[in-house]
């Protein structure tokens, strides 16, 4: 938690990434954003995440330890 930052975005909104970052700013925290990736919401999209692991496990050791678990 962090003090002084209150949730009262409204998280159906386009705006919601830019109201966050706004806030978190104003109250001093510093934010960074990493490259885009995919939801996992659909028997493809665990497919390719299997795969997208599968390329290099090292670098998504503990998905690659749950997916194992699978």
């Amino acid at each position: 938690m962090i003090r002084g930052y209150q949730v009262t975005i409204v998280f159906v909104s386009v705006l919601v990434l830019a109201d966050t970052l706004e806030r978190a700013r104003a109250i001093g925290v510093t934010v960074a954003l990493l490259p885009p990736w995919y939801d996992v919401d659909t028997p493809q999209d665990l497919r390719l995440l299997r795969l997208h692991v599968a390329l290099d496990p090292s670098r998504a050791r503990v998905t690659a330890a749950r997916l194992g678990e699978m």
